[in-house]
């Protein structure tokens, strides 16, 4: 799943962009393997926000989903790497482009054997 959040990581929005990422990963009708944040609009992630995608991060693991980004802004990669995200989810779960994203992801799924989606469903909110 990608889903496109549209605002600057912070405080006061925290709780909703984290209510709506459960929620998105819970109500499929399959089984999520990869939980994308297109983070195209993304300026800022604070110190609550970068707590916050720690704690998604262990929820939708959890579940067996892996926390991906595509789209980050170099200030915002910065950051994730200064908060420990990028060492916590991985080097290799941001990708510069959703197209690089999904390619990854293909070849994942063609190298597990696993079948491929039938569907990719994109949330702008």
């Amino acid at each position: 799943m990608i889903y496109r959040f549209m605002h600057n990581m912070y405080y006061a929005n925290t709780h909703v962009f984290t209510e709506e990422v459960m929620t998105l990963a819970s109500g499929t009708s399959s089984p999520l393997v990869w939980f994308c944040i297109d983070a195209a609009a993304v300026d800022d992630v604070d110190f609550t926000a970068a707590a916050a995608l720690r704690n998604l991060h262990a929820s939708l693991s959890d579940q067996g989903i892996q926390l991906v980004f595509s789209q980050l802004a170099d200030d915002v990669k910065a950051e994730c790497d200064r908060s420990h995200l990028t060492g916590l989810i991985g080097a290799d779960a941001f990708f510069p482009a959703l197209d690089a994203g999904l390619s990854a992801y293909k070849t994942r799924q063609s190298k597990s054997g696993a079948p491929g989606p039938a569907w990719l469903r994109l949330r702008h909110p």
